[in-house]
């Protein structure tokens, strides 16, 4: 393709026979000629204007596309440190307590194993809970650091984590970092995309993903103060509230329910717990006894005197009446006061918080009484009721056998 010089030259050539036909007409040669490059002058500087026009088109195209990208380079910027160090921790917290993963109070992550506290947060029959205690008996938290997360991570499976050198809760921080996700993809833990948003403190220098990075490790330490909390309230609230278990265990195996204590004695309990209710018996039992192993709870490798122990709790709370709770306390007398709110109806019952005691039921305090424990049966009170034990007139009033009557009454 010809251009600028060339191509002038060329159509020039091709033109001269014409100009010379024209000049030999009597045609002034010199004003064609400048008539033309006039014609020429004028479609080279529009063919200029129009390539300058694109190309100020292009550049403006170029630099909107420039700053486009550059806006997209921030916002991925931007989204990959959406949290600041603080905000990352409580995000990875939050994603590690949802319901789907450990829970609100990490009743799943309790226990790696699941032998004591299966994946939905519930204690194991047959087992002993308190189990779980070992597991992080030598734990210390002021050692959870990247080299802890290491070793953790590389730990062999999840055996022997009530044994030393397993017992110092590299089981349960193994569990954790398995449902963050320790690999660079972000499917390999169920909250390793949250990970993603804190890059500054995720990734390393090169770009690559750290599993054993600070956030990970902070949270780490902040989630096994939680879950050794945890550990020790789901044994307290299963010991609170395993009777009711063997209660209802024990009513499918006999007859007569509501004639227990006339019917029930210690030994026929025990029979029925060792056999049909063993595993609910024994799994309240090492709840109950989660801290006496002596031969008055629960010892070691010995589980029908961990049974006879609980069926001898469980006997007595069978004899508790209306309106009243069993309480691990066999020293009281009837009529002698619990606390501000609780009387005992007998030596292992006390009444609901507000009731009195006549004759062995608990009973409301009557109109014009309210509770106070300072009327226990021996009290020297002059404003206590005789009639109902716990039972006393309410400000300066006084008891004068019947009812209620002012002290300055004459």
């Amino acid at each position: 393709k010809l251009r600028g010089t060339d191509l002038f030259n060329t159509a020039k050539k091709r033109c001269q026979s014409v100009l010379n036909a024209c000049k030999a007409k009597g045609a002034n040669i010199s004003q064609i000629q400048s008539r033309y490059e006039i014609d020429i002058d004028r479609d080279c500087i529009s063919y200029e204007n129009g390539l300058e026009k694109m190309n100020q088109t292009l550049r403006k195209n170029v630099r909107s596309a420039t700053q486009m990208l550059q806006k997209a380079r921030l916002a991925v910027l931007d989204n990959n440190n959406t949290y600041d160090a603080k905000g990352c921790v409580g995000a990875l917290e939050q994603c590690m307590t949802d319901n789907m993963v450990c829970g609100s109070d990490y009743s799943k992550c309790l226990d790696p194993t699941k032998r004591y506290i299966d994946e939905n947060g519930r204690v194991v029959l047959g087992q002993n809970v308190s189990k779980i205690r070992d597991m992080m008996e030598n734990f210390d938290n002021s050692m959870i650091d990247s080299a802890f997360i290491s070793s953790a991570w590389n730990a062999s499976g999840m055996l022997n984590c009530d044994t030393e050198p397993n017992n110092d809760g590299r089981c349960i921080v193994k569990y954790l970092l398995g449902k963050i996700g320790m690999a660079e993809s972000t499917s390999s833990g169920l909250c390793r995309p949250v990970l993603e948003k804190c890059q500054k403190h995720t990734y390393d220098s090169r770009g690559k993903y750290n599993p054993k990075n600070s956030i990970v490790v902070n949270y780490i330490q902040r989630a096994m103060i939680n879950i050794r909390a945890s550990q020790e309230k789901i044994i307290s609230d299963y010991a609170s509230s395993c009777m009711a278990d063997i209660a209802t265990c024990y009513s499918k195996q006999v007859t007569q329910i509501n004639a227990w204590s006339s019917n029930a004695n210690v030994q026929n309990v025990y029979a029925v717990l060792k056999g049909a209710c063993r595993n609910v018996a024994l799994t309240c039992s090492y709840a109950v006894f989660a801290s006496d192993t002596t031969s008055n709870g629960c010892p070691i490798n010995d589980p029908d005197t961990c049974i006879e122990n609980i069926s001898d709790i469980f006997y007595q709370s069978m004899l508790c009446p209306e309106n009243s709770t069993w309480v691990a306390d066999d020293s009281a007398t009837m009529g002698s006061v619990y606390n501000d709110t609780n009387i005992y109806v007998n030596e292992r019952c006390i009444c609901q918080a507000g009731y009195g005691v006549v004759s062995g039921v608990c009973t409301q305090c009557p109109t014009g009484l309210v509770f106070n424990p300072e009327c226990s049966i021996n009290a020297d009170n002059s404003s206590c009721s005789t009639i109902v034990i716990g039972c006393g007139c309410p400000g300066d009033q006084e008891w004068n056998g019947t009812t209620c009557q002012s002290s300055t009454t004459p």
